[in-house]
């Protein structure tokens, strides 16, 4: 339709949408969506170390993969790719955190 092929109305459709979801899950307590898990409160402590760390884990993975990874099918190594990426980024955040990060904030006064 023509709705979806002009891009300053698709964006904004989306961008509708999108407000719509976030303001629904923020502000609704009966909304169909609940993030209020152990799991993703978790992510979030470890969020700044899961921002700081991921350019440095991706380059890494590159560095140390990138011929066995060309060596896989597109798919296997797209999937094993973001998986080493994803476990690295989150394992080394959580190190950090408890390594690190406790010590200044504890320095800090804000974490006991």
């Amino acid at each position: 339709s023509l709705l979806f092929n002009t891009p300053l109305v698709s964006n904004l459709i989306l961008y509708v949408l999108f407000l719509w979801l976030i303001l629904s899950v923020s502000l609704n307590p009966r909304s169909w969506i609940n993030l209020d898990k152990k799991w993703l409160n978790s992510l979030g402590d470890v969020s700044y170390g899961i921002y700081m760390y991921q350019m440095l884990v991706i380059f890494g993975v590159i560095l140390v993969l990138k011929n066995h990874l060309q060596q896989l099918s597109p798919f296997t190594s797209t999937l094993v790719f973001y998986g080493i990426i994803s476990a690295g980024v989150i394992g080394i955040s959580y190190l950090s955190k408890y390594l690190f990060e406790n010590k200044f904030l504890k320095w800090k006064g804000v974490v006991k």
